[in-house]
């Protein structure tokens, strides 16, 4: 849900459900959400976090990778 509202700009939206649950899609709403704000050492750390926490089964983490 925290993409959905991402991808369709409800940034405050995907903020709150981004906080949620602790999983590799939640970290990686967060570090975009912080690159936006322009705090760089946030979103590292939360793009670091994501792709410790990313499962196989979600896909190809080149992208994420990528940002």
């Amino acid at each position: 849900m925290a993409s959905a509202a991402y991808s369709q700009g409800r940034f405050d939206v995907a903020q709150k459900l981004s906080t949620l649950e602790d999983v590799a899609v939640s970290s990686w709403i967060q570090a975009k959400l912080a690159l936006r704000r322009g705090d760089r050492e946030t979103a590292l750390t939360n793009y670091e976090k994501a792709l410790k926490t990313f499962q196989p089964s979600m896909g190809n983490p080149i992208g994420l990778r990528a940002e």
